[in-house]
């Protein structure tokens, strides 16, 4: 079930480009780790979901607010994006 949230995240988030979709990779991956870390050094069990989630979607805004402007000035100056 993870798992599924995992790719609906980020499916969503390649849409809005392939920037954006590597930010969000990332932030799911990292909380994974953060989760795992965490599980392995308390020895208490935790949701794998919040982090994961939580990360990955204050990446996708950050990096869809930071990208946006950028693709936004190549489109104005003819480049292909």
């Amino acid at each position: 079930g993870d798992l599924m949230l995992y790719a609906a995240v980020l499916g969503r988030a390649v849409n809005s480009g392939a920037v954006v979709g590597l930010f969000v990779a990332l932030g799911v991956a990292g909380g994974v780790v953060i989760t795992v870390a965490v599980t392995l050094l308390t020895a208490r069990v935790l949701p794998a979901l919040p982090v994961a989630i939580v990360l990955g979607i204050a990446l996708y805004a950050s990096a869809a607010l930071a990208t946006s402007p950028f693709v936004d000035m190549l489109s104005r100056a003819g480049a292909v994006v």
